[in-house]
């Protein structure tokens, strides 16, 4: 996870896996890392099945977290993070 602001890397999870269990560990490692998270915080994802799903859904939720997905097709949507 990438502050979109400063640019810092704030939270990342690594496993054998791409279940939306390794996005949460990575968003809870963001705002342990980010001291809490601020009011306006916009996950922004491609349009993978665990950035999608319904159980991210619940976890950005009980979190205050706004999601945002990349348009299908439009690589320049995700630049940022995937030029990192």
């Amino acid at each position: 996870m990438r502050d979109g602001c400063s640019r810092r890397v704030i939270g990342w999870a690594i496993d054998d896996h791409l279940c939306t269990e390794l996005v949460e560990s990575a968003v809870c490692m963001a705002a342990a890392m980010h001291g809490a998270l601020a009011q306006a915080v916009i996950l922004h994802a491609d349009r993978g099945c665990q950035y999608t799903s319904a159980q991210l859904a619940r976890f950005v939720d009980r979190h205050n977290v706004a999601r945002s997905v990349g348009r299908t097709g439009v690589c320049c949507d995700n630049a940022a993070a995937e030029s990192f």
